[in-house]
């Protein structure tokens, strides 16, 4: 109802083309990835057209693969998956893409192949994708529909009840090495009344991707949610 609400104001706003649609227009008001929330339900095939449009013709060449990227998504919200893949593909190799500072684009891509990987049904592909995402924008990754493979390491003195609600999240739990799968570490303790949980992932290179941190607990339901997000560097002091 809020999305419906947010973009029947702006379908009135004259001007919506250069502050909406218009991706990286010095007018916009809101930014990139934002526009793919407010267009993705309305109108497929009048946006696809739109953003087929201005990838051929917008004159900033770092721009175009966003609209590009638009157009492809869209593209299988119709079932083109097909279509979409050699794109995608050609997106990665953009000799035009900063790899520091256009992260969340590289990350959007790597979705978008877990995600035609899955209507494949190519679980290898599937996964391989997942992980890349993983350990380069983690924060995306719950909500992006797909089940995350983690392989959990949980010791110390464990709760039950948090741990059962943690594996109920959307985390697959993995033992398999050759599946590509991010370490996330998890350690109990307790000091009287006083409860913790220190945990950390690592990439199968052993670099961190969530720094190793630690939280008090009291309400193992909450608890147990809560360590989830920790999981992907939602939530914690080392959320970026």
């Amino acid at each position: 109802m809020q999305q419906f609400l947010i973009i029947n104001q702006f379908a009135q706003n004259p001007e919506r083309d250069r502050v909406i649609y218009k991706l990286f227009s010095t007018e916009s008001t809101v930014s990139w990835d934002e526009v793919w929330y407010l267009v993705h339900d309305f109108s497929t095939s009048y946006f696809l057209k739109r953003f087929q449009e201005q990838a051929r013709t917008d004159n900033r060449a770092y721009i175009r693969k966003y609209f590009e990227l638009f157009a492809m998504r869209l593209k299988m919200q119709q079932g083109k998956y097909s279509e979409v893949k050699p794109v995608l593909d050609k997106l990665l190799t953009d000799p035009n893409t900063d790899g520091d500072y256009e992260k969340l684009f590289t990350a959007r891509v790597y979705q978008a192949e877990a995600e035609c990987a899955k209507e494949a049904k190519k679980e290898t592909e599937q996964n391989n994708w997942l992980y890349r995402l993983y350990t380069l924008y983690p924060q995306l990754v719950p909500y992006c529909g797909m089940p995350m493979n983690m392989r959990l390491h949980i010791s110390g003195d464990i709760d039950p009840a948090v741990e059962k609600r943690l594996r109920a999240c959307n985390i697959h739990a993995v033992t398999n090495s050759s599946i590509p799968a991010p370490d996330a570490f998890v350690i109990f303790t307790k000091n009287g009344a006083k409860k913790d949980i220190t945990y950390y992932v690592l990439d199968a290179k052993g670099n961190y991707i969530v720094q190793k941190q630690s939280f008090a607990w009291q309400k193992p339901e909450e608890t147990g949610v809560a360590l989830a997000y920790r999981l992907f560097n939602i939530g914690g002091k080392g959320e970026e």
